[in-house]
This record gives C-alpha cells, structure tokens and sequence, in this order.
C-alpha cells in the first residue's frame, strides 16, 4: 500500500482546505520527509487526516459521530479527508466528510459520509459509513489496528506490535502477508479426511447389506427354466391351432352378416330409386326443354331490342321537339347581347376623359398633403422636446434636494460615531484576545468533557473487573462439577460394559455376525438338499408313469395308421366314381340318340341303362368324394397329433434322465457343503441331524447377538455422553486462562483508568487559571466601545457586533464623499437643461406658423376634386367599364355558340330518326319469322306452347343435381349387384374349407385355457429371470463396491497422511507452522536492519512461542533478554526495525510502500540517531516512502525534504513544503 495525495480541509489547527501530493519528485527521490513544527501546532493532523478519511477514526480520536467531533477545526461549519493510494488491488480514492446544519459554525452536527471509489474512473465502490471502512479493509488488506501497527505508528503506539500478544500478532502477520489460506488448507485437510472416511464406512456398509444365492441354486434356477420354455412351445403350438379355428367361425360368421347386410342395402336402394322417380321424369322433360333454350334465347333477345328500339324512338321525338324551342329562344337572346356591348362600349368613352383629369389633381393633392404631414409632425416632436426639458429640469431639483437631506444625516452620524476611528486599529488585536480566550474556554470545557468521559471510564473498568472476576469465579466452579460429572459417567460406562472394553463387545459382536453369516448359508444349504431328495422322488415317479404311456401311444399310432389305408382306398373309390358321372353327364346329346336293341357307337352295349333315367348325378359322387376326403383329413391329424405326443413324451423322459442325473450330482454337491460347514463351525458331522443342529446353534446365536447388541446400545449413549463432557471439560480448561488473563487485564485498565482522571483533573484546574486570565484581556481591551458580558458563547457576539459597527462607520464615511460627488453633478445638469428649454420654445413657433400656411394650400385641392369626381377612385373605376365591356362582348359570344349547338344538335337528331324507323322495320320482320320457327320446334318436342316449355326449362343447378342424382343411383345399383355375387362367393370357398364341426362356445373356452396355462408358465419364466438379473445385478454391485472400497482406502490413506502432518479443526497446526516460517522471514529482515543501527542487539523468536520474541544482548555475553523490559530507545530502535522488516514483506494480499513515524526519536542519542536515519535513507531503493514527525534538531537537519507546520497567534496553523498548496 503507497499513500499517493491527501486532501483535507479545516482539521484541528489546520483551517481552510489543503493538499500534499506525495508523487511530488522531492518525496520520490528523497524517499524519506520530516513534518516539523511547534508543539500544538499540527503536525499529528496531517496523520490523522490520513487516519480519518481511511477508517473514519484516528489513533486520538477513536470515535467521531454526528454528536461529537472534536478533529473540526473551531469556527468552521464544515471538515473532510480525502487519501488517494495504490494497493495490490487496485488504485483508489476514499473520502471521509462531516459538516454542521447549513454549513454554519454554530450549527448541529450532521452525519458523516464515507466512501471508497475507484481513482482512474471516479466510480463508486461504497458510500454507506457503515460498510465503506470494511470495504478499505478489504482493498488495503489491513483494519485500523493493524495500519496504525505497520504503516501508521502513531504517537504513544510506536512499540504496539513489539508489546502485543502472540495471538493479535498473529492476526497482523495473517493479514500482512497473507498466510491465512494455510488456515483455510489445514481445516480442509480435517474435514477432507473425516468426509474419505465416512465415505469408505458407507461402502463398507452397503457391502455388508448384499446376499448373494450360491453357484447350486443358480443352476437350478437355469434348468428349470429351460423345462418351462418347453412347456410354453408345446402349449402355444396347440393355441395357435384352436385360433386357427375360432378365426374360421369368426369369418364366417362376418361373411354371412356382410351377406345379410348387403341384402339389406338392396332393399334399401329399391326403395330410393322409387322415390327419385319423379325427379328423374322432371329430369327428362328438362334435358328436352335444353334442347331448344338456345332458340328461345335468340328470340327473346329479338323481342327484347325491338321493344328498346321503340322506347329510343319516342325519346329522340321528343328531344327534337325541345331543341327546336331552344334554338329560338337563343337567337333571341344573342340579338339583346350585341345591343347591350354597343352601349357599354360608348359609355365606357365618355368616362375616360374625366378619369385624366382626376389623375392630375390627385397628384398635386398627395403632393400637398406630404407637405401638411411633415409640417405636422415637426411641431409634435418641438412640443415633446419641450415637455420632457422641463420634466427634466423638475426632477434634477428635486433629486438635489434629497441629496442635500442625505447628506445631513450622513454628517451627523459620522460625528455622532467618532470613537470608530480607533476601533478599526484596535480591532484585530481585539480579535487575537478574543480567539485566545474562545480556544482557551473550548480547551476547558473539552478537557471538562474528557474529565466526564475519564469518570465513566473509571467506572466501566471497575465494573467490566468485578464481572470478569466473578466469571472466572462462576468458570472455576463450573470447571470442578463438569470434572465430578464425567468421572460419575466413567464408572457408570464401566459398570454397563462389565469390565471389559468398549472395542472388546464390538469385536465380539463382529465375530457373532459372521457366525450367523455362515450358519444362515449353511442352512439355505441343508434346504437345498432337502428339496432336491424332494425332487429326485416326484421325478422318479413322473418317469415311471411316462414310461408306461410311451406303449399305448405306439399301439394308437399304427391303428390309425391301418385305418389311413383304408379310408385312402374308399376315396380312390370314390373319385373314379365322381369322374365317372362327370363323363355321363358330359355325354347327354349322345345318350339322347341310343334306343333299345341298337348298339352303342362307344361299347357296343345293346342294353343302354342310363337313357331311361338311370343317370348318375355328379351332386351325389362330389359329396360322396368330399366326405370321404374329409374322414382321411381327420384320420391324418390324429396320427399328426399322437405323433407329437409320442415324441413329446419321448423328449420329457430324456429331460427327466438328465434332471435326475443333474439333482443326483447337486445333492452330492450341497451334502458335501453341509459337511465342510459343520466341520468349520465345529458342530457334529451329521447329515440326518444337520438341519436340527445348524437352527440350534442359529438359536444360540441370535440370543448371545441380542444380549451384545443390548449392551453396545447402552454403553453407546453413555460412550458418547462421556465423549461430549470430556470435550466440554477440555473447553472449559482452555477457557480459565484466557477468563483468568482477561480479569487481570481489567484490573490493569481500571487502576489506568483512574490514573487518567487525576491527570484530568489537575489539567482541568490549570486550564481554568488560563480560561480567567483571556477574560481579564479581553475584558480590558473591549471596555473602550462598551459594556459587555464575557463568557464562551457571547465571545462571537460581541466580536459581530464590534465589526457590525466598524463596517457601518465606514460604509457612512464612503456614502457621504459619495453624496458630495453627486450633489455638484446635479446642480450643473440643471444649468445646462434650462438653456435647451428656450431654443426649443423658438422651434416650436417657426413649426406653428409653417404648418397653417400648408393647410390652406390643401383644403383648396381638396374642394376642386371633390367637385369633379367626389371620392370615387379613378383607376377602380376604369376597372369597372373596361369589366363591363369584356362581361358584355362574352355574353354576346356564348349566345352565338349556344345558336349554333342547337343547329347542329338538331341536324343529329333528325338523321338518328329515320336510322331508327329504318332498323325498327327490318327488325319486326325478323321477329316475325323467329316466332313461326320457334313454335314449330315446340310441337316437334312435344310442347303444347311457349307457356308449358318455359315450365319445364330447369335452372343449371337443378339441371346438375338431378343428372348427378340418376348418375348416383346408376353406380349404387352396379356397386351393391358386384359387391353382392362376390361377398356369396367368398362364403361359399369359406365353407368350402370345413376346419372344424365344433362350436364357437367349446374353441373358445380351450383357447382360454391354453392362453392361462400358458401365461401361468411364463410368468415362472418370468419370475426366474428376474431372480437371475437380480443375482447378476447384486453380484456386479459387489464387485464395484470391492473395488470402490480398496480405492478409497488408498484415498484415505492418502488425507490420513496429509492430516497426521498439517490438518486439524481450527486451521492452527498448519497456520502456526507457516506464521512461523513468515514471522521468521520478517524477523530476518528486521536483524538486517537492526544490525545497520546497532550491533549489540539481535531478535529471535521464542522456542516455545513461536510467535513471542526475545533480544540477544551482544553486550551482555548474548544473554537473551525478554522484548518485554527493553528501555525507551531499546524499544524504539527494535520496533522500529520490526516496522521497517514488516514493510519489507509483500505478499498477494498487501505491499507496505508508506511508513509514517509519530515522535520516538528523542529517546535516541546522537550516535543511534544517525545510524537510525541512514537505515530510513536506505529504504529509499525499495521505492518506500517514510514520514517522520519528531522534535529533534539533529533529526530535521539531515532530512532536506521537510513539512513545515507554521502555527498564527490566533492558534492556526499554516502548510509548507514540497507538494503542499492551499485550496
């Protein structure tokens, strides 16, 4: 951190506002600057402003809030501190402000303001007083204690970090140089270790909750699920078979319903065509009427233009009538038009003549008149120029005569006041007295306020003494039962655990567990081997049976097998008699010609049988042939389905073979197993009896399991109890010490505290024979201007109103030469305003007898123009009569063309006439011979006229429904005769297939049955999978967790370590570890320059205390000496190496580039002096900047780069010096 600028205004003895620029080129070249100055005169407030506008407090003055200021400098109704510095975080501006109600030195206190903001970019970090001092904290790396202990020793404190604690030095370092992220890695390492370990006990956990089935049970499981997947093939085979059926029963009875449907849909239909019949006839008539609308469209557009053609006449007709009235009534109007131009244009002559000579009088008339208005105008401003001279001479009297009175007064006053003109000489020694007595009355009545504030000090510490040492007494006490409690709770855990060990039950318990572990096996084991007895004997059995069966099926197949052969020859049989009616039937023409007697053209035969009637029918062989195909089909299926079973019985012996074969050998298996496990558990070797005996020795188990598990439960809470009491009682013996430390400390800050009240009470005294002795002065030097009562509050009053006085006598003394001056001005502009009122009387006659002589010249014209043309105006009447002119010669024009449209318009219409009568004629005739046509056409399609045509034209919509409806009915009648012959013939081939006589009732309960056993079957399977998955599962979980287990047992291993060497729960074993390290570093750096000063002294750090130091004394044969009785100068010269070391630290949170020293040098000799100051000068080279307050002479000679506090005799001070100005 680098303090850079410092700005600050009205602090203490230093008024008005100030500023020191630190980056000054004497500070960075010199490195090292001396503030120097009579005692009381400043030199301390330029720390403080530093202090203030950081932190908001100073070394003196630990709290200022909106009641108490007393930094303000007095007589001033406002303060601030503003310190511009660099830190590793950035570069900032931080600004602390206070003022009284309307910047008034005698009004209340306001709050202060307090804010942090970025210098490069003026923006706001913080401005709430109450969190801008922690956000500083956060950008300097370093809270008040610790800057007033590494950059600000202040006076009084140099040696605070030399004294303080290993604890609070502690603090100072952490901040410093940032060692607390050792802390932050110390109790991670704890809680890293603890979190591994928990995690690897849960593992642990989850693995001892997994039980797996053994490798036997899983190859049961196997087996017998390979048995019901056989099952279910067997089973759905059969299904499918019967579903065969059903679906043949089903489509046919949808076949036959489809039939009946269609059937349905017919009669339907029959009955939509009868209703459509009506539309379809109207659909005829309709299509016939259509034929002849294009005809009947021709003649009625014949009709309807002829009739047009007639409604044109009559309107021409009449048109033409109304033309020929207006063309005569227009001739008549353009003769009175040219009658009407001819008079105007004579008038309009006659009128001009006289306008000429108007003209030239209205010229010489507006000559006149210009004349009239200048002479006018002239004797108006000679009248206004004569009245305002007089105003004006009227007021100059009367202003002199004001200034006259004002005078007067102005004169009395003066003599009435003569004693002010030896108030303006006495009145600033006057004001010296005053500003001694006020600082001496506000020295009083603060040291009157410290006395207060030193009483309740007293009293705080006497209490804060008697409330610790009772809780040291209450602690000690409660330290002693705590004790007595957890010795109880000992013997009472002992008692519980029956004299043996809490980790001997656990043992105990474990071993328990284990044995149980291994009989629960063990007797899933005997189970196992028991069913499979069970199962070997139903097996057996199952066998015996399916050996007898295999017999009876053999005898049933060759029966069917015979019965085959002789229904195949009835059905050769019977389909070489089918072929044969097919023949006779074929040979019917033939058999017609045979007669009795004549032989047959084929055979020869002379007897012919079949030509009398005899005839096969092919019906009767096809059902013969059929019925016998139909038994063969049946005989077949049996032979089929007692094939299957053959071959399934054949199949179910070799499964039993084998399964016996296999249970045979798991019974040796689990046997054996039983006997290993008896013999480990030591129990009798048994295979009768194992049963018996392993759920015995279970018994026994769980009973010894219950009473350990009752035990551990007990001893647990009571385990636990004592755990937390004797944690409590360690606390309770860390905390007596510290209780006991901090009572003493009280003690020792009471007896300070009432050592501060005498001192401030014998300083009050003092003060007040200095507070009698400035109102005695003060008293004397004002008694020449009157009488006043003197006290701290009226010392203002009386000095306002001493000045109010002086101000006023002298301002009178100003106002009277003032008066003077204008009073001679006055007079002489009187004289000089008389002198222009008479040259302006003369003007104003001339002006007068001008202007009569110019009227009378005007009212002449004036008379001889109104006797020629009244007012009238010449050119608006030329404008007139050439208007009227032009008005005339366009009526006369227009009336000339309306003759002449009308001409022509009537020529139009008579033409447009006889066109029309022409084309009427041709059109009647062709109306006519369309008529006879058309009519003819209507009788042709069977019409009687046009009334019952017109009847039957439909509209095109209608038109298009009715043809779409006979087009629907068309394509129903098509769809449902297709759909009818195919849905018969899809029946007939259905029926054809004759799958099964039984009904739908019998198929379908088989079908369920099937469906049950079947799914009855596969859920076994199903539930054998699972249980097989779920071994699968379990067993991969197992082997993870095995696997998670030995990792994180390395992992623990590994924190387990790294905790034996830095971790623990409160961070200290690792931070004290690295504090050490820094604090050795910083002591290094410290001896560096300790030995430039002197080479008798030589820090180290206490062995048992790391933190604590202690001083070799070279001197003194290297004794080593405690820090803690040093001498005045032995503590300076060591706290100010431990300053200087300190500052040579930087770390990532803070780099110490400013160091400010308040006074400590006077306890130094000359020898040590010198030493001490080329060590600062030293500093330099580092690019550190160090500031020195001290009285020594020797000290501000050696040091060229100085400011200098200058006090007044009003007790202010003023700055000098390299960078300092005033604002």
């Amino acid at each position: 951190m680098r303090i850079l600028r410092l700005r600050f205004k009205n602090l203490n003895s230093l008024p008005g506002e100030w500023e020191i620029d630190f980056n000054s080129v004497d500070y960075t070249s010199s490195g090292i600057f001396t503030i120097s100055g009579p005692t009381g005169s400043g030199k301390t407030t330029v720390l403080d402003a530093i202090c203030l506008a950081l932190y908001g407090q100073t070394p003196r003055l630990p709290s200022i809030t909106g009641s108490s200021n007393e930094i303000m400098t007095r007589h001033t109704g406002e303060c601030f501190s503003e310190v511009e510095f660099s830190a590793n975080s950035g570069h900032y501006l931080c600004h602390w402000s206070q003022r009284r109600a309307r910047n008034k030195p005698d009004g209340n206190l306001q709050g202060y303001k307090h804010e942090l903001a970025y210098a490069d970019s003026g923006e706001i970090i913080e401005n709430k007083p109450s969190k801008t001092a922690s956000c500083v904290e956060e950008a300097t790396g370093m809270n008040f204690k610790r800057f007033t202990r590494s950059v600000m020793l202040a006076q009084g404190n140099f040696a605070a970090f030399l004294k303080e604690k290993s604890d609070e030095r502690s603090g100072l370092l952490e901040q410093i140089t940032g060692t607390d992220i050792y802390t932050t890695i110390s109790i991670a390492v704890h809680e890293r270790k603890r979190a591994e370990n928990e995690t690897k006990d849960r593992l642990e956990e989850r693995l001892g909750e997994i039980r797996l089935r053994s490798p036997e049970e899983i190859q049961e499981l196997k087996n017998t699920r390979i048995i019901k997947q056989k099952e279910v093939e067997a089973v759905s085979a059969q299904a499918k078979e019967v579903q065969e059926k059903i679906s043949w029963l089903e489509n046919l009875d949808k076949l036959s319903k489809g039939l009946e449907n269609l059937k349905q849909q017919q009669a339907a239909f029959d009955e939509k065509q009868a209703q459509a019949r009506p539309d379809l006839d109207r659909l005829k008539t309709g299509r016939q009427a259509h034929d002849l609308e294009a005809d009947y469209d021709k003649l009625q557009d014949l009709r309807k233009r002829q009739e047009e053609g007639s409604k044109v006449q009559a309107a021409l007709e009449e048109k033409l009538a109304n033309n020929r009235q207006a063309l005569k009534d227009g001739s008549a109007a353009k003769d009175a038009a040219a009658a009407a131009l001819k008079s105007t244009q004579e008038n309009q002559e006659k009128e001009a003549r006289i306008i000429k000579d108007v003209r030239t009088l209205d010229t010489r008339l507006k000559s006149a008149g210009e004349d009239l208005e200048q002479a006018e105008k002239k004797v108006l401003e000679r009248k206004d120029s004569t009245r305002k001279q007089e105003k004006e001479i009227a007021a100059a009297r009367s202003q002199i005569q004001a200034t006259k009175e004002k005078l007067s007064e102005k004169e009395a006053f003066i003599r009435k006041n003569k004693d002010c003109e030896s108030l303006g000489k006495s009145l600033t020694g006057i004001e010296q007295i005053a500003g001694r007595f006020q600082e001496a009355s506000n020295d009083h009545a603060g040291k009157k306020k410290s006395l207060t504030q030193a009483k309740a000090a007293a009293s705080k510490a006497k209490t804060k003494h008697e409330k610790l040492h009772k809780q040291y007494e209450s602690e000690k006490q409660q330290l002693e039962k705590s004790e007595n409690s957890l010795k109880a709770r000992k013997k009472e855990l002992e008692r519980i655990l029956q004299g043996k060990s809490w980790e001997d039950w656990k043992e105990n318990n474990s071993s328990l567990n284990l044995r149980l572990e291994k009989l629960t096996n063990l007797n899933s084991t005997c189970a196992r081997a028991d069913e499979a007895k069970k199962k070997t004997l139903i097996d057996k059995k199952t066998l015996q049976v399916n050996q007898g069966k295999l017999p009876e099926l053999s005898k049933t197949i060759e029966s069917l097998k015979e019965k085959r052969s002789v229904q195949e020859a009835l059905v050769c049989n019977a389909e070489e008699k089918h072929l044969d009616a097919c023949k006779v039937y074929d040979m019917e023409k033939e058999r017609k010609k045979l007669s009795d007697g004549a032989p047959c053209p084929l055979c020869g035969a002379l007897e012919h049988p079949y030509a009398v009637g005899n005839v096969p029918q092919k019906e009767d062989t096809s059902r013969e042939l059929e019925q016998s195909r139909k038994i063969l089909n049946e005989i077949n299926q049996s032979i089929q389905k007692a094939s299957q079973d053959y071959s399934l019985l054949e199949s179910e012996i070799q499964q039993l073979n084998n399964g016996l074969n296999a249970l045979k050998a798991d019974l040796k298996k689990e046997q054996d197993k039983i006997l290993d496990g008896l013999k480990s558990l030591e129990l009798p070797a048994d295979l009768k009896d194992a049963t018996l005996t392993v759920m015995e020795d279970i018994e026994r188990c769980n009973q010894e399991n219950k009473t350990c598990l009752d035990i551990i439960s007990k001893a647990r809470h009571k385990k636990d109890a004592v755990e937390e009491l004797e944690k409590k009682f360690h606390e309770a013996e860390k905390k007596i010490p510290d209780i006991r430390q901090k009572a003493e400390s009280a003690l020792h800050a009471r007896e300070s505290a009432l050592e501060n009240q005498k001192r401030s009470e014998e300083d009050l005294a003092q003060l007040e024979l200095s507070l009698e002795k400035s109102q005695s002065e003060l008293q004397l030097a004002i008694a020449p201007y009157g009488s006043f009562e003197i006290s701290a509050k009226s010392v203002k009053v009386i000095l306002d109103s001493l000045k109010s006085r002086l101000k006023e006598y002298d301002e009178r003394l100003k106002e009277k030469d003032e008066l003077s001056k204008e009073l001679s001005g006055l007079e002489a502009s009187l004289k000089s305003f008389a002198a222009l009122l008479e040259a302006s009387q003369k003007e104003l006659e001339s002006a007068l007898k001008e202007k009569t002589e110019r009227k009378a010249g005007f009212d002449a014209l004036s008379k001889e123009r109104r006797s020629l043309f009244g007012g009238k105006d010449p050119d608006q009447e030329e404008k007139a009569l050439a208007q009227a002119v032009k008005e005339a010669a366009l009526r006369l024009e227009a009336a000339q063309k309306k003759c002449a449209e009308l001409e022509s318009e009537k020529q139009s219409l008579e033409d447009r006439l006889k066109e029309l009568a022409k084309s009427l004629e041709e059109g009647a005739n062709k109306l006519e011979k369309a008529g006879a046509a058309f009519q003819a056409n209507l009788s042709a399609s069977g019409f009687d006229d046009e009334k019952a045509y017109a009847a039957a034209l439909l509209p095109k919509e209608e038109l298009k429904r009715l043809e779409d409806l006979k087009k629907g009915l068309n394509q129903e009648k098509i769809r449902l005769a297709t759909l009818m012959e195919q849905q018969t013939k899809t029946l007939q081939e259905e029926k054809s297939l004759n799958k099964t006589n039984r009904d739908m009732e019998s198929l379908t309960g088989e079908n369920a049955e099937l469906s049950d056993k079947a799914k009855a079957v596969q859920e076994k399977i199903g539930a054998i999978a699972q249980e097989l998955s779920a071994h699968e599962k379990l067993a991969e979980k197992q082997k993870g967790l095995l696997n998670d287990i030995e990792a994180q047992s390395k992992e623990c291993g590994k924190w387990g370590r790294l905790h034996d060497l830095i971790g623990s729960n409160d961070g200290k074993k690792f931070r004290n570890f690295a504090q050490g390290l820094t604090f050795e570093i910083m002591v290094s750096h410290a001896n560096k320059h300790l030995q430039t000063m002197s080479d008798r002294y030589l820090l180290i750090r206490d062995p048992n205390e790391p933190l604590d130091l202690n001083v070799i004394d070279n001197y003194q044969a290297g004794e080593v000496r405690s820090t803690q009785n040093l001498s005045g100068g032995e503590s300076f010269i060591v706290s100010l190496a431990l300053a200087l070391g300190l500052s040579g630290m930087a770390s990532r949170n803070i780099r110490v580039d400013s160091l400010f020293l308040d006074e400590g040098f006077g306890t130094l000799d000359d020898e040590t002096l010198d030493t001490a100051l080329s060590a600062l000068s030293n500093l330099k080279q580092d690019g550190k900047l160090i500031g020195v307050i001290s009285h020594v002479q020797a000290l501000k000679d050696c040091i060229p780069c100085q400011i200098q506090v200058e006090p007044d005799n009003s007790g202010r001070s003023i700055l000098k010096g390299p960078g300092c100005r005033r604002l």
